[in-house]
């Protein structure tokens, strides 16, 4: 019976699942994920399901690799192309293997503005559609994306299931037709083209992503800058210098227009807000960035994702725009306009030294921000002579200590400070080769510990060596949750002491509140566990650790014991909580 169940066109792994929990008639959910996943719960989740090589074992190879599923039946490559080519391979294979613990943190979406809930959305269109074609509706991957809230092919707005976030039903197998949606709010048919057209992008992306493609962020940063002075947002006509307030205007109109009709978590519609984000997209990134932040700036500057791809990888020539150009969203500064001026004097052709003489500034300042801006300086050394100066190259880039390089070289401090800030990529090349180096130390160090006390947890490891456990927690998290889950050792968290009473105190209040709130919205309505959590997000964070939570708990339990009464408020306030 295996054979007559097969994908359906874009559909999601959540979807083929739920498709076989029904045809199958397993009675409970956890029937179907053990059958198909081996296990009773990891493979439920809609978004980045686990264990996907068991269910293409499970089916012989006839739905695809492990990979292919994970690349063409879920959201993951929507988080890919701005990933390097080693942390997609590793979240590929965390969703093909046995659990994908942490996934979300290593790509950044709990630590991002945007949400990591991902809800189920569909067409009734599409529903429809596939009712009459296929004999049942489905969930379609590109209306899973984030940020999608629109069907091109039907021109209408998608509804948005209840089910899979805060705990409502997370563990089911459940179908579009089964689902309860959530109340639309931003239906507006007079913006259907635009919304088509921000559809697109988005499901662009995640196709170049499901393609293997990969994106240089600091080549996208670069694509930012040059499509913003090609707009004309300059200081005037001859300059190179973004100006920050028109571009801020703009943007938050392309913002506030977006809020009206989409669900993002959250959009910059402030000045503030918004000046905060651009300083951090425009710039070269410095870290991982939720992909949503990047396709509001890609819809804004360009007609088409062909259209910003095309920008991306045929760069100018080094002269028409160069990608080197320092442009900061912030205020101008006396600095600022000093650097400028030394980078148009050395386009010219002049020394260092000259340039910095016209500039008023000093010869060094000049050197190091003509290195910045990628310009070749022809040094006249005194002291520095190019056999020492190679020397101390050489063990920069190997990641010497300063110290060493000060005794080997027999040159001073201040020297060796000057040739790392002067030299174009030397400190980035010296900073990772440390990096490195200290890698290695902490790792052995922490795996001397483990042979050495082969009976402790790692709680109690890492009493014995705080700062090796607190460097490669921070540093090299996966590789330590990894080594600890080999060794068979104790839980790795750590979790500093809370102040459990109190908050204990504040969430019952929350709960008292938004039990309240909705018997006001519906008297004769029973609460719902997971309405009444929708409203107190706090809480249904910590819904685990209730048993801390007595006070907090009790109030869940007073509200949901007696929901079928009409009498919430009154059995609310005759418990006294704060006891």
């Amino acid at each position: 019976m295996d054979i007559t169940l097969n994908w359906l066109p874009s559909e999601t792994v959540f979807s083929f699942c739920s498709r076989y929990h029904i045809v199958f008639g397993h009675s409970v959910a956890h029937q179907t994920t053990q059958k198909l996943f081996q296990h009773h719960r990891l493979g439920s989740a809609h978004d980045f399901p686990a264990r996907l090589s068991f269910l293409a074992a499970r089916f012989d190879g006839r739905l695809g690799s492990a990979k292919d599923i994970a690349l063409k039946h879920t959201i993951l490559p929507f988080f890919l192309p701005l990933r390097t080519t080693e942390q997609a391979l590793q979240s590929i294979n965390s969703v093909c293997g046995t659990n994908n613990h942490h996934l979300k943190y290593r790509l950044g979406i709990l630590s991002s503005n945007q949400g990591a809930a991902h809800p189920l959305k569909s067409c009734n269109s599409c529903i429809e559609e596939d009712e009459r074609l296929y004999g049942v509706g489905y969930w379609h991957v590109h209306h899973q994306l984030p940020g999608s809230s629109y069907c091109r092919l039907h021109k209408q707005h998608l509804n948005i299931a209840k089910e899979k976030t805060f705990g409502f039903r997370k563990d089911q197998w459940i179908l579009p037709r089964d689902s309860h949606y959530q109340k639309f709010t931003k239906e507006n048919h007079s913006h259907n083209n635009e919304l088509c057209n921000y559809q697109s992008f988005l499901e662009a992306y995640a196709n170049y992503g499901a393609s293997g493609g990969f994106l240089d962020p600091i080549a996208v940063s670069n694509t930012y800058q040059r499509k913003l002075l090609n707009r004309g947002y300059t200081s005037s006509k001859a300059s190179k210098k973004l100006k920050s307030s028109p571009i801020i205007n703009d943007f938050i109109i392309w913002c506030r227009f977006l809020d009206k009709l989409v669900y993002i978590e959250q959009l910059p519609t402030t000045v503030p807000a918004a000046r905060n984000f651009l300083s951090r997209m425009i710039r070269p990134p410095r870290s991982g960035t939720h992909p949503l932040n990047h396709l509001l700036i890609i819809s804004w500057l360009f007609d088409s994702w062909e259209h910003f791809y095309d920008e991306h990888c045929n760069p100018p020539h080094v002269g028409e725009n160069s990608t080197h150009l320092h442009i900061p969203i912030r205020k101008n500064s006396s600095n600022n306009k000093k650097r400028d001026r030394v980078a148009e004097l050395l386009a010219t052709g002049i020394s260092a030294t000259r340039a910095a003489t016209i500039a008023g500034v000093d010869t060094q300042s000049a050197i190091i921000w003509a290195s910045e801006a990628g310009h070749t300086i022809h040094r006249r050394p005194k002291k520095l002579k190019p056999d020492i100066r190679n020397k101390a190259l050489k063990m920069l880039t190997e990641g010497v200590e300063k110290d060493e390089i000060q005794q080997y070289c027999s040159i001073s401090r201040c020297t060796i400070d000057r040739l790392i800030r002067s030299e174009q990529g030397i400190k980035k090349q010296w900073l990772d080769a440390r990096f490195l180096k200290t890698r290695m130390s902490r790792r052995g160090q922490w795996k001397i510990l483990h042979k050495q006390n082969p009976a402790l947890t790692t709680t109690k490891l890492k009493l014995i060596e705080p700062g090796t456990y607190s460097w490669l927690y921070k540093n090299d998290r996966e590789w330590l949750l990894q080594h600890n889950l080999r060794t068979n050792q104790g839980p790795t968290s750590n979790y500093i002491s809370l102040p459990w009473d109190k908050r204990d105190i504040e969430y019952a209040g929350m709960v008292q509140k938004a039990a309240l709130s909705l018997h006001q919205q519906n008297p004769k309505q029973a609460i719902a566990r997971h309405e009444l959590m929708r409203l107190i997000p706090e809480v249904a964070r910590k819904i685990r650790w209730l048993n801390r939570l007595p006070l907090t708990e009790k109030a869940i339990g007073i509200v949901l014991k007696h929901r079928q009464k009409n009498s919430t408020t009154q059995l609310m306030a005759e418990d006294n909580l704060k006891k």
